[in-house]
């Protein structure tokens, strides 16, 4: 026999022994079940999302968040950077803008103080008329701040 099948056959005969030597672990069961053991969620998300309507790049943290006509964002960053976010009540997503150092460029004034309070966020404008502040820093991102704005007739 040479030498190749000598070392399989001592790392065979070095596994049996582990086998056998090896003490039974007692493995603890539940008895009981609860709803959480079968509680659905997202493993993951491929693709491009579904009929977007806007766009925005946050240029500083190489961020970019595509709105969708279902009241979706998605933000998109590096390998390992992918976010989903909803709106409560499903309208679609007319405007996105990612606040940069507390700044941004084309909504009213009456939000500057609010938005300056922030950095790290983004700013959605739904179909609905309301605007949303979401704080994009916390491990599950959340609606900070709305405003629902009635329309002008």
């Amino acid at each position: 026999m040479d030498k190749a099948g000598k070392r399989i056959r001592a790392a065979f005969e070095g596994l049996q022994n582990l086998l056998n030597n090896s003490q039974r672990v007692d493995l603890q069961t539940l008895d009981t079940l609860s709803p959480d053991d079968f509680a659905v969620t997202e493993v993951a998300c491929h693709g491009f999302p579904y009929q977007p309507t806007c766009l925005a790049y946050d240029p500083v943290q190489k961020l970019m968040a595509i709105g969708t006509q279902s009241g979706a964002i998605r933000i998109l960053g590096q390998p390992g950077v992918n976010v989903n976010l909803k709106h409560n009540n499903g309208a679609s997503v007319l405007q996105l803008q990612f606040l940069v150092n507390g700044v941004f460029c084309f909504f009213q004034v009456a939000l500057t103080y609010m938005a300056s309070l922030i950095q790290g966020a983004i700013i959605s404008l739904c179909s609905d008329c309301c605007v949303h502040l979401w704080n994009i820093r916390l491990k599950r991102p959340e609606i900070v701040h709305s405003l629902k704005f009635n329309r002008e007739r």
